[in-house]
């Protein structure tokens, strides 16, 4: 009797732990405040520490805010009790890369496709862990998978391009990704043209008018336009995979954008004469910064930027889209990054967070400092203050998360060195 009298107590503890464990988990995801719901995960699981479900939403919190060496503690936690789950080794991953334990976070993806050959997360995010470490060759074959699943490996213009045989071929680029990535990889087409293909490039309108004095695109059509007749086809992403580039082979004929001559005519009267003229842009976009955690937001908090102002000499131009500093006309009338192009042929700097300007300013040759936060995208190689993309690009990234401050206060004194030495 006594025995079946403890074994309903104990059942009945457990429900009553188990559910204290759940109404902590339900109010963590309904608060808005991180660091109450972090509190109420941490009760969750010290009611029960082998609480899977506690461990895996802490571990998500951690994450989202940089605390990432308590969110890989959390994720080896769930490991030794479920080690055969490839997600959680895929998350562990991604926590180590963020970290910036790239060679462990390879590991560890490793893991998860040995556990499942099929888990495609961990097959792209291998391929862009190498490309961050600088690692091109292993990089782009793991990529490639990628590419053909999305029919855009061009396996007959990757033979082409090693046998020298593109003369009277037609290629079609098609769009993939944001104006910034078409300003990055338009390149390419620069190259297949200088091997004689003809070069269709397809583009998203806004981009047209810009990519038009490019004279290394044949045809220029925007999307959803019906497509020529071509011999091969690809995304301008895939370019650099194709190619299969590494830093010495990356093409790097600078400038391969170019604003228009009587643009920057017109902007140049305009601009003050005397005085160093530097453009800034310090706010992403907000839409896409809100897909990406906490910790990858690029925006700068404005009131930052008055560390900068030490200097009489120094005129600042604000180069965001919805600036009012040259007018409401500014890149409307003229066309999107027509005006943008134009007044950053006239400034000596641009200093900017990772948006499309910072691509613009790099591809036209000008010199630009990147403001970066503590989780990058991949293409800013790990660890790296310059660019193998970029040559006149010099990088200021955030050591550790959500510190713009600090980031600010070196650029001050690099600008300090730089004007006033």
């Amino acid at each position: 009797m006594k025995r079946i009298l403890f074994i309903f107590l104990f059942i009945q503890t457990q429900t009553i732990i188990s559910q204290q464990e759940n109404n902590f988990i339900h109010q963590a995801l309904n608060t808005t405040d991180d660091a109450h719901a972090i509190c109420l995960l941490q009760k969750a699981i010290a009611h029960n520490p082998r609480s899977y479900k506690g461990l895996f939403f802490l571990a998500n919190q951690y994450c989202k805010y940089g605390v990432y060496q308590h969110a890989i503690a959390c994720y080896k936690k769930m490991i030794t009790h479920t080690p055969h789950s490839a997600q959680l080794h895929h998350n562990l991953g991604y926590n180590l890369k963020i970290a910036g334990y790239l060679d462990d976070a390879i590991e560890s993806y490793k893991h998860a496709l040995q556990i499942d050959p099929n888990y495609f997360h961990s097959e792209f995010a291998c391929a862009l862990t190498y490309l961050q470490k600088g690692d091109f060759e292993n990089g782009w074959q793991w990529y490639n998978p990628y590419l053909k699943k999305n029919n855009l490996y061009a396996e007959q213009l990757r033979t082409w391009i090693i046998n020298k045989e593109l003369k009277g071929k037609t290629i079609l680029l098609r769009k993939q990704g944001g104006f910034g990535d078409t300003m990055q990889f338009v390149r390419y087409a620069q190259v297949l043209h200088e091997m004689d293909a003809h070069v269709i490039v397809q583009e998203s309108k806004p981009m047209l008018k810009l990519l038009s004095l490019c004279p290394y695109i044949d045809t220029l059509i925007p999307t959803k336009h019906n497509v020529p007749n071509h011999d091969d086809q690809t995304s301008l992403m895939a370019l650099p995979a194709i190619f299969n580039s590494n830093e010495k082979t990356i093409p790097k004929n600078i400038p391969y954008l170019f604003a228009d001559k009587t643009l920057v005519e017109y902007w140049k009267k305009k601009l003050p004469k005397p005085g160093i003229k530097i453009g800034y842009c310090f706010i992403a976009d907000l839409k896409n910064d809100e897909s990406r955690l906490p910790i990858a937001h690029r925006s700068v908090p404005l009131e930052l930027l008055q560390k900068l102002q030490t200097s009489e000499s120094i005129y600042w131009y604000n180069l965001h889209k919805d600036s009012t500093d040259f007018g409401d006309d500014f890149d409307k009338n003229n066309g999107a990054f027509m005006d943008t192009a134009a007044i950053i042929e006239n400034l000596d700097l641009v200093i900017t967070v990772d948006t499309s300007i910072a691509h613009l300013a790099g591809a036209l040759g000008k010199p630009v400092w990147l403001l970066l936060p503590f989780s990058t995208d991949w293409r800013w190689i790990h660890g790296r203050t310059d660019s193998p993309w970029y040559p006149t690009i010099k990088i200021f990234k955030q050591k550790t998360p959500f510190d713009w401050k600090t980031v600010i206060e070196h650029v001050a004194q690099a600008l300090k060195e730089l004007y006033e030495a």
